[in-house]
């Protein structure tokens, strides 16, 4: 499939690339198996952060720094981690702004992995460790430091270790494994999220760091979830807490999605072939939509792809160069069959557009 997040001004030619995971025998760490190289998708985030760091940079100056409790990681406050006091109560530090400030002044990083750890021994350059850190996934564009689309997941998660004291929080908000494989959620696999963590494998990835699991909290999406860990001083206490189960019983989960994606497919197939009075639209034009797309093999049966997110209108979508039309034109199309590519928002779709739709079928979830 397309990297999903290269929607462009200009008709899209981008080419697809293989996507397979492959699964770490020592820490039981889902990944892809082939890596794209996302750089240049993450450098207009990147400069975003330099600018915002420069319009608001006395929140990044020692004195403020000096009066942080907590650190807000990677895109801001999505409200969705549980117990975090708001805005106002206590003072937050959102380490992109501090990414913004290294950008800015030194644009020139080997890799991402760097530019974050520069930006790590910049803030411990005037802070002590923190008493909690918190990694979100709150904006809409995945950032490039956020825990999923890291290259060198151990290197991220010693220097994430750096930033906590001892006794110290670490929350981790992210897509769950175990979430998408219970729920079926195939749309989430995607070039973007580079690594798949469930409780298992981020308990042992962090036991490595110094950290004891806590707790796991489902999203009320049903996707993401909220894991805490607690920074242990104790070598005891890192290696008790490795889960050592059998290989085939990790595997095997995936190899019964990969069977349901088949099948389902087949079924998407047979549909595309009864005849529909109308034209074809897809509706969820975002790069889970588009891992939908490619996934059930659809990308060359819909005329029509709709989004109701204003940023992506008029874009061409990756790969199939399909315009992006607001959900409000969908009315004066005549449409006969639409394929909703982003499940969990198929009942506001539903509510909103239904009777312009036609035959509503949804794709994403096995």
């Amino acid at each position: 499939m397309p990297v999903g997040t290269r929607f462009s001004h200009a008709p899209n030619r981008e080419p697809v690339h293989a996507l397979g995971l492959v699964v770490c025998d020592a820490c039981y760490l889902v990944q892809l198996k082939e890596k794209m190289s996302l750089d240049d998708d993450y450098q207009n985030l990147l400069s975003e952060c330099a600018l915002n760091a420069q319009a608001v940079g006395a929140e990044t100056d020692a004195t403020n720094i000096a009066r942080v409790r907590q650190l807000v990681y990677i895109g801001g406050l999505s409200g969705n981690v549980p117990n975090l006091p708001r805005l106002g109560e206590v003072d937050f530090l959102d380490f992109g702004l501090l990414v913004g400030k290294v950008v800015s002044k030194e644009t020139v990083f080997a890799s991402l992995d760097d530019l974050f750890e520069a930006a790590v021994r910049l803030l411990l350059s005037k802070h002590r460790p923190f008493e909690e850190v918190i990694i979100d996934n709150s904006i809409p564009e995945a950032h490039p430091l956020h825990i999923s689309n890291v290259e060198n997941v151990e290197s991220y998660l010693r220097n994430v270790s750096q930033l906590i004291k001892d006794d110290g929080i670490l929350s981790v908000r992210c897509p769950d494994a175990d979430a998408i494989l219970s729920l079926g959620h195939v749309n989430y696999i995607y070039h973007e999220h580079k690594a798949y963590f469930s409780s298992m494998s981020l308990t042992n990835l962090l036991a490595g760091a110094g950290f004891k699991f806590i707790s796991r909290t489902h999203s009320e999406d049903g996707i993401n979830s909220i894991f805490k860990f607690r920074k242990k001083k104790s070598l005891a206490d890192r290696i008790a807490n490795r889960l050592r189960p059998s290989l085939t019983e990790l595997v095997s989960p995936w190899h019964e999605l990969e069977e349901k994606i088949q099948v389902r497919r087949s079924e998407l197939r047979a549909i595309c072939r009864e005849a529909v009075n109308g034209k074809i639209a897809g509706y969820g034009a975002s790069v889970a939509g588009m891992a939908s797309l490619f996934h059930f093999g659809l990308e060359d049966q819909i005329d029509l792809m709709f989004d109701d997110a204003p940023e992506r209108g008029g874009l061409y979508c990756p790969r199939i160069n399909h315009q992006v039309l607001s959900g409000e034109e969908i009315s004066s199309h005549n449409i006969g069959r639409t394929f909703v590519l982003t499940p969990r928002f198929l009942k506001a779709i539903a509510d909103t557009r239904g009777d312009n739709l036609g035959e509503i079928i949804s794709v994403g979830q096995v």
